[in-house]
């Protein structure tokens, strides 16, 4: 298992971004896991911790409209079934598919 990275290694990726508001604190990030159900990577906590990165590419984790963060959501399970129903795509570990 590889260690997540410190939090000077998200600090360090923080300078490279150009729009970054003060990192989310524990209790933003319990907050934001408790609404939607589910637990940020380790590294992903302590890089949203290191700074919160703003601008139209990036989920507003603090002010954003609890709605368009759920369609934030749902994009990448979205994009995992349009492969399964239209492109055959199946992960043998998965179990049984749609199609056999």
């Amino acid at each position: 298992m590889v260690a997540p990275p410190s939090s000077e290694a998200a600090r360090v990726w923080q300078r490279r971004l150009r729009d970054v508001a003060p990192g989310l604190t524990e209790r933003e990030l319990d907050a934001v896991e408790a609404r939607f159900g589910f637990r940020f990577a380790a590294d992903h906590r302590a890089f949203l911790a290191a700074g919160l990165p703003t601008g139209p590419s990036w989920p507003d984790w603090r002010y954003g409209d609890p709605e368009r963060l759920r369609e934030w959501l749902a994009r990448p399970v979205e994009g995992v079934l349009f492969d399964v129903r239209g492109n055959g795509f199946w992960y043998p570990s998965w179990g049984r598919g749609p199609r056999t």
